[in-house]
């Protein structure tokens, strides 16, 4: 079964900092920026920007089990909000998807996020990509995207396929970076023991 985004899914567009007219206090918000999301879909929450904005400013709220899409930039990801946020909100590069109600038993946030980065729908992003300087994917044509449903069952365990790919990933990452230290250790000891 294939179905619209727009139809399973409300989309919204992130946190634009404006200059607010409006008098009032200071209130702190955390911001998850590009950076902050991995191609893998795995947000890093240790890092997020924080920003001072008038308690009076309306921003975007995220909720567990929203999926967040990375739509400005040329890397294309998303991830899913997995815990209870407070005071966090993503940056107008993002849009934020929340699967509506009537699909909530039928659609997992962690397939939704893992199809969304996949090649079938990444081809869809580059025909209807706009912008020659900073691609970006609006959010009518996020709507338009037609997304593969397949039962329940499948989509957990291709959830769950992606979230090792992105596992394995990571670990390949971090053995490159350890091999790396361990030969210029060594070279750095050779050098000591010949040139001593």
């Amino acid at each position: 079964m294939k179905a619209k985004l727009s139809e399973i899914a409300d989309i919204t567009a992130g946190f634009l900092q404006r200059e607010s007219k409006k008098p009032a206090e200071l209130t702190t918000i955390l911001i998850i920026q590009l950076r902050d999301l991995n191609v893998n879909g795995t947000i890093d929450y240790d890092h997020l920007r924080t920003e001072d904005i008038s308690s009076k400013d309306k921003y975007p709220e995220l909720f567990s089990g929203d999926v967040i899409f990375a739509a400005k930039g040329s890397k294309r990801s998303a991830g899913v909000i997995d815990r209870k946020l407070e005071g966090t909100t993503v940056s107008n590069h993002y849009l934020i998807i929340r699967i509506k109600d009537d699909f909530k038993s039928r659609v997992l946030s962690s397939y939704l996020a893992c199809y969304l980065r996949q090649k079938p729908a990444m081809d869809y992003f580059d025909q209807c990509g706009s912008g020659s300087h900073i691609p970006f994917v609006s959010a009518a044509a996020l709507k338009e995207l037609e997304v593969e449903l397949p039962p329940i069952e499948k989509q957990k365990t291709l959830a769950e396929l992606g979230e090792l790919i992105g596992r394995e990933d990571k670990l390949e990452k971090e053995l490159f970076e350890l091999r790396k230290l361990y030969y210029k250790n060594s070279l750095e000891k050779v050098i000591r023991i010949f040139g001593g």
